[in-house]
């Protein structure tokens, strides 16, 4: 994600890293119409690169089978789901067969 992230844009990665807050942002990121339109052309600027960040970030976790909970990274492979579910149900079947 980080080669993906920098080579887009440098300046992106720091924006995931360390985030940015605006006054009156909701939990989500968001700002209001009528709030975004106080910010100076520099926030502006830059509450638009949060949100590529965000988006990039939201869509290269999808694509890759990961997801964000509690705000750690969490990776999910759908084969070793698969798997440890197959060895459940081997243990299962050999324990009721003896």
């Amino acid at each position: 994600m980080y080669s993906h992230i920098m080579g887009s844009d440098v300046d992106l990665w720091d924006i995931v890293e360390e985030g940015v807050q605006f006054q009156k942002m909701d939990a989500d990121g968001v700002i209001s119409s009528a709030n975004r339109k106080v910010l100076t052309n520099e926030e502006n600027e830059l509450y638009k690169m949060h949100h590529r960040a965000k988006s990039m970030w939201d869509s290269l976790c999808s694509t890759y089978g990961k997801k964000i909970q509690d705000g750690v990274l969490e990776e999910i492979l759908e084969e070793e789901v698969a798997n440890r579910t197959l060895a459940t149900k081997e243990v299962s079947d050999k324990i009721s067969d003896d």
